[in-house]
């Protein structure tokens, strides 16, 4: 995930850098490392697993749980 992040602002890094403020290699790694870590997707799979609708409520344990698990790991790394 960390990886996914880095290559995703670093295909837009030209531009953050003409742009703005602009930004420099020191803030580009610091605003790749340090994301919010899965709170978003934590709070949507949540949302899933309270909602009545649409899933099954093994498909709603399941979002849960791996996104959980996916939040986990990303703290501990």
């Amino acid at each position: 995930m960390i990886l996914a992040r880095y290559i995703s602002i670093g295909l837009f890094y030209p531009v953050l850098k003409k742009l703005g403020y602009g930004i420099d290699i020191k803030q580009y790694i610091l605003l790749s490392f340090s994301a919010l870590r899965g709170s978003h997707g934590l709070i949507l799979a949540l949302a899933i697993g309270h909602s009545q609708e649409n899933f099954s409520e093994k498909t709603r344990d399941l979002i849960v749980y791996y996104m959980g698990g996916i939040s986990i790991l990303s703290l501990t790394f």
